[in-house]
């Protein structure tokens, strides 16, 4: 089929804390260099829906549009392009 729309649902949580973390160091040094990430709810629902448009065996053209939303975490997102196949 050459146009395939669709949409998708969904929810994301968070396992562990809210805030995420990463430690690094140089190679031989220890642990010192850190960096904190941005807050984020801890459940956030996920909508998505789009369109695609294949021209032919290595080619397809496409949309989408993409939201989340939680508690004080929102999120939205628009993307068009093309897909090359090889």
């Amino acid at each position: 089929m050459a146009f395939r729309p669709y949409v998708g649902f969904g929810l994301r949580a968070q396992l562990q804390g809210r805030k995420p973390e990463a430690f690094c160091g140089y190679a031989g040094a220890p642990l010192v260099l850190g960096a904190f990430g941005a807050q984020r709810a801890p459940l956030v629902g996920t909508v998505s829906a789009g369109v695609g448009y294949r021209v032919n065996d290595g080619i397809e053209l496409f949309s989408t549009v993409e939201a989340q939303t939680g508690r004080d975490d929102h999120r939205e997102s628009i993307a068009t392009g093309v897909r090359l196949r090889f």
